[in-house]
């Protein structure tokens, strides 16, 4: 690792949970390979990693912040999806920080991520390849092209029962009209902000995808084939070597809590950092899971009516309730967890692949409903619930009753056929996610070739 020691490279996140975890995950991974790392963001939001840096400190991972100055009006932390709007508003303050940052110190690359493309503009101004970093797989990227070009590429299909045919791809995808985001068939600010995205990928010196080759093996072919876009998987990111999480007595409670409990008799329920369910869904949530029978741990994201920040942990029934922050990782890792009820975000997608659990699948909005169709239909390790509308305001959805929650539990959890076939599938997907990053894997292999190219373009 020698040989890296002389690259310093920038990692700019987007201020949001869902990625800027994976980001740190993914300097750190540089850092492992021997190059300087340096991690930017804004003085509101060093809090959301600054613990998170100084644990890998602590164990010997040397990271560094750097704090761009920005406005003091401006919401540069996304705490929940309709905030949104006004966060890539106040990104926008942020251009002269960034610019400052790559004269000052002038990295060998800058990683930014994705949704952050006016970074392209700059890094390119200051001569400094930039890569683009992105927080879904090859599968999800596959599609959106598809659907983003469907006018000239003749690909879809809309049906008079609403449902959308997708061809072109490895296979085909059929979706309800209404698990699509409206800027597919409505050109949008939103459409207009994502070809921005594309363009500044096709500008850059290529991407990095949190996934592996053995998950998705044709669509990642397809991106780099077909599309004809540069790209290197690295991950799963969440297999990073990570210092673990200095344990509280709230977290001992949860762990002593599980360890109570019978090999995979346990469903882990969380809908992400983005996520509010309203009080009617969270009832028909709470019916269904005790007419299912099963014992649960189920993480609820405070409501707009329940803003109380603090953890808070109680036992209702069969069920251990958490309000807050869980340790989602150590949870998936735990002998008695035999299912996950997930959003399809795609970073708890590969936490669940990556620790052998099966999935129920529960999407809601972004690229969620692609994950699903990749864990359901094409990979066979997880069950839908059976959602069917894409929107960011659960009040406006249709509820999901405890009848369709009851029945997807059980099939997840119950014993049978449909369990041990999923349990199959995916401890056969574990072992392939955890090769992929020791040495030889495909994961690391491409990360070899990715330091190569960097040290090629400093001389």
């Amino acid at each position: 690792m020698a040989k890296y020691q002389e690259l310093h490279i920038f990692f700019f996140p987007l201020m949001a949970p869902g990625h800027l975890i994976p980001m740190i995950n993914l300097a750190n991974l540089f850092a492992i390979h021997g190059s300087k790392t340096t991690v930017l963001t804004t003085q509101k939001c060093t809090s959301l990693i600054h613990n998170h840096i100084n644990q890998l400190h602590l164990s010997g991972h040397n990271i560094n912040l750097l704090v761009l100055s920005s406005s003091e009006k401006g919401n540069e932390n996304i705490t929940s999806p309709e905030l949104s709007t006004c966060f890539l508003k106040a990104m926008d303050d942020l251009h002269e920080p960034f610019d400052q940052a790559l004269k000052e110190h002038q990295p060998n690359c800058v990683v930014t991520d994705m949704y952050l493309p006016w970074t392209q503009e700059i890094a390119s101004q200051n001569k400094i390849p930039r890569l683009l970093f992105h927080t879904m797989g090859y599968f999800a990227l596959c599609v959106i092209d598809t659907l983003d070009n469907h006018a000239t590429n003749g690909c879809v299909n809309v049906f008079r029962d609403e449902m959308v045919a997708v061809h072109g791809l490895p296979h085909l995808l059929q979706m309800k009209k209404s698990q699509l985001h409206d800027s597919v068939f409505t050109r949008n600010k939103f459409r207009e902000f994502m070809e921005s995205v594309t363009e500044s990928e096709l500008r850059s010196h290529g991407a990095i995808v949190n996934t592996f080759y053995e998950l998705e093996p044709q669509y990642a072919d397809h991106y780099r084939n077909i599309i004809g876009r540069k790209g290197w998987h690295v991950g799963p990111l969440s297999l990073v070597n990570l210092p673990s999480p200095s344990r509280t007595n709230y977290h001992e409670r949860i762990m002593t809590w599980l360890d109570s409990k019978q090999l995979k008799s346990v469903l882990y329920i969380c809908f992400g950092s983005l996520s509010h369910q309203t009080k009617i869904q969270l009832e028909e949530i709470a019916h269904g899971l005790e007419n299912a029978n099963h014992h649960f741990i189920w993480v609820i994201r405070n409501t707009k009516e329940d803003v109380q920040e603090k953890e808070i942990l109680t036992e209702q029934g069969k069920g251990l309730v958490i309000k807050g922050w869980a340790p989602q990782a150590e949870i998936l890792s735990h002998s008695s967890i035999g299912g996950f009820m997930t959003h399809c975000g795609w970073n708890s997608v590969l936490e669940s692949i990556t620790r052998g659990v099966p999935m129920l699948t529960w999407p809601m909005f972004a690229e969620q409903f692609y994950n699903e169709k990749l864990m359901v239909d094409v990979l066979g390790v997880g069950v839908k619930i059976g959602v069917q509308e894409w929107g960011m305001r659960e009040e406006e959805k249709e509820v999901i009753g405890r009848e369709m929650v009851e029945r997807g539990v059980r099939r997840v959890m119950d014993e049978g056929e449909e369990k041990q076939s999923l349990g199959k599938r995916m401890n056969s997907m574990e072992e392939k996610a955890r090769r992929a990053v020791e040495k030889g894997g495909s994961s690391s292999v491409e990360m070899e070739r990715l330091m190569q190219e960097i040290c090629a373009w400093r001389s």
